[in-house]
């Protein structure tokens, strides 16, 4: 079974990077959905988390949400059904394996 997750993981990579060859934060024509694309590891960044769902492509991110660290990789996801103050940060990316990120709020 996660074989096939993993394959089907992969080919969202691929139509991901399609569409975000570099690094940044890429709107699609869904209102709501964006992809984020990190080829290097970042600094942890404050921010807030509004209602979404986002789903880890590729890389690992780690995210701090008062004194419990989750960490999430390719596959995982996170479900926020209101405002979270978090501090976020990816821990794990390359050129070859940008850490991609698909979200919808």
């Amino acid at each position: 079974m996660f074989e096939h997750v993993y394959k089907q993981n992969d080919e969202l990579a691929k139509v991901i990077k399609h569409y975000s060859k570099k690094d940044g934060i890429y709107q699609t024509a869904i209102p709501s959905l964006f992809f984020i694309n990190e080829s290097h590891i970042t600094e942890p960044l404050h921010v807030v988390y509004k209602p979404s769902f986002c789903v880890i492509v590729q890389g690992e991110k780690e995210v701090l949400l008062a004194q419990e660290r989750f960490k999430y990789g390719p596959a995982d996801y996170l479900v926020s059904s209101v405002d979270l103050p978090v501090t976020g940060q990816v821990i794990k990316a390359s050129s070859h394996a940008c850490s991609i990120f698909s979200s919808q709020t």
